[in-house]
C-alpha cells in the first residue's frame, strides 16, 4: 500500500482512545424501572496516516422491564440500538474491562467482536445475596434477541435477522465460599450472510453464519480463570456466477485467561 516502515524496534503508541457517556433518561424512584442510555466513541492509530477519526461504538437505550428496587427479585431488561453481543466471556466485555487491547482471534475472525444493531433482552433469576459483603449473583442469567448481523454503523445487507442467545449458571455459594463466582455458560448465534464469487464481485445467494460456544469462569479475588470453546460454521461460495458451488467451512477455537490481582481495586 505504499507504506514504508524502516527497521522499527521501539515506538510510542496509543493503542486505543475511548470516550463514553452513560446515565439515566428516566429515573423511577418507586420501582427502579429506569430508562438508561449508553453512548461510546473510540479511535485507534492507523499506519501511514494521521486520520484516526472518532467512530461510534455503542449507542443504545436500556429499559428495566421488571422492578429493580428489591435486590432479591428477578430482573429483565431490554436494550435497543448498537451494542455488544451476549456471547461468551470476552465478546461481551467492554474495552475498559479487557486484559489486552487486541481481541482473542476467535472473536474477530468469527465476526463476534463487532457491535450489532438490534433488540436484546437480558434477565436474571434467583439471585444469591450477601448484604454484608455487597455481593449479588443470580443463579441463572439469560439473554436473547435479534440483530441485523451486518456490523456497526451499517444498514442491513439482507432481509434476514440473526438470532443470538446465552444462558449462564452460577454455582450457589456465599461470599466466603471457594466456589464463589464459578459460572458455566452456553451461547449461540444463528444468522445468514451474503455469498459472493469472483473476489466478492458477484452475489450468488445466502448461507449460514452460525456460532456455538461454551465457557467456564472462576472469579475469586485475587485469582481469576476463564476458558472458552467456540465453534463456527460458515457457508461460502466458489465457482462462477453462472454455476456457483456452495460448501461449508468449520472452525474451532480454545481461549483461556489467568488473572492475578495485586493490591486493592475498585475502592470507593
Amino acid at each position: 500500500n505504499g507504506i514504508a516502515v524502516n527497521d522499527r524496534k521501539t515506538s510510542f503508541d496509543l493503542g486505543a482512545v475511548l470516550i463514553g457517556f452513560t446515565g439515566n433518561l428516566y429515573k423511577d424512584y418507586a420501582e427502579g424501572r429506569n430508562l438508561d442510555y449508553t453512548l461510546r466513541f473510540g479511535t485507534s492509530p492507523q499506519q501511514g496516516t494521521n486520520n484516526s477519526y472518532l467512530n461510534l461504538i455503542d449507542a443504545n437505550l436500556t429499559y428495566q422491564i421488571l422492578p429493580t428496587i428489591d435486590a432479591e427479585a428477578p430482573r429483565l431488561a431490554v436494550t435497543f440500538g448498537q451494542q455488544l453481543l451476549p456471547f461468551g466471556q470476552e465478546v461481551q466485555a467492554t474495552e475498559d474491562l479487557k486484559p489486552t487491547i487486541n481481541n482473542a482471534l476467535f472473536s474477530s475472525l468469527l465476526d463476534l467482536s463487532r457491535r450489532q444493531v438490534g433488540l436484546i433482552f437480558r434477565g436474571e433469576y434467583a439471585p444469591m445475596i450477601d448484604y454484608g459483603n455487597n455481593y449479588r449473583a443470580p443463579l441463572l442469567a439469560y439473554a436473547f434477541g435479534l440483530v441485523n448481523g451486518n456490523g456497526p454503523n451499517k444498514s442491513d445487507d439482507n432481509n434476514q435477522k440473526d438470532w443470538v442467545g446465552r444462558l449462564v449458571f452460577t454455582v450457589p455459594a456465599d461470599y466466603q465460599s471457594l466456589l464463589r463466582q464459578l459460572t458455566f455458560g452456553a451461547s449461540f448465534y444463528k444468522g445468514k450472510q451474503n455469498l459472493f464469487v469472483n473476489n466478492n464481485a458477484n452475489l450468488v445467494g445466502m448461507g449460514k453464519k452460525d456460532r456455538y460456544g461454551f465457557d467456564v469462569a472462576y472469579n475469586h479475588n485475587p485469582f481469576g480463570l476463564t476458558y472458552e470453546y467456540t465453534e463456527g460454521r460458515d457457508a461460502y461460495a466458489a465457482g462462477t456466477i453462472a454455476s456457483p458451488t456452495m460448501d461449508e467451512r468449520k472452525s474451532r477455537a480454545h481461549t483461556a485467561t489467568l488473572f492475578y490481582n495485586i493490591g486493592e481495586q475498585f475502592v470507593k
